[in-house]
């Protein structure tokens, strides 16, 4: 089982069984991230001050880990539908903030997921090491798996969502927006 702070939403039938899950762990060795080793990378917190001054923001060794398993047989066995995939993406900041995606697998080959009867759960899992660059403010692992099952009418999904959104020290703020009444006067001498 990963043990992270995901967002899971699965939306199927009671017959069916799908889970997917994605998670980013910190990895690195240094002394100052060792207070964040082993823990969720949305954990993570950086000297924000040192970081704008010098617009220099550190490189952090983290894992993420994804996975996706089919639990389904028999009467609500699933076929696999694309898109199945596990992916990692952030937005380059900018005015016009663009996608950049730095890892997709899709997962096409439905033989690969299909679990045998009596058998437990056929997953697919996948693991990677990365240094995950602070100056993007939140970066996104993502897995999905979905797909008919072979009940007419029956549709099977598992997404997990995990925003990695580092902390620049500590700050409490907000930002709202207000509006201005204004009563336009009229003095008709007429």
């Amino acid at each position: 089982m990963i043990d992270s702070i995901v967002n899971t939403l699965i939306i199927v039938p009671s017959i069916s069984n799908l889970q997917a899950e994605a998670e980013c762990t910190v990895i690195d060795d240094r002394v100052e991230y060792s207070a964040f080793k082993g823990g969720d990378c949305s954990l993570l917190e950086v000297n924000g001050t040192l970081a704008g001054e010098s617009n220099v923001y550190p490189q952090i060794d983290v894992k993420y880990d994804w996975k996706i398993c089919n639990d389904n047989e028999g009467a609500s066995e699933v076929t696999l539908k694309n898109p199945s995939y596990f992916k990692l993406w952030r937005y380059k900041p900018g005015k016009k903030a663009k996608k950049e995606t730095l890892l997709e697998t899709v997962f096409a080959d439905t033989a690969a997921l299909k679990k045998k009867a009596g058998a437990g759960a056929k997953c697919k899992t996948m693991s990677r090491n990365e240094t995950l660059d602070t100056s993007f403010l939140t970066t996104f692992v993502s897995a999905q798996m979905q797909g008919p099952t072979t009940v007419k009418g029956d549709f099977c999904y598992a997404y997990a969502f995990n925003p990695i959104s580092v902390r620049y020290g500590n700050c409490d703020m907000s930002v709202s927006t207000f509006a201005t009444k204004y009563q336009l006067l009229h003095n008709d001498p007429f």
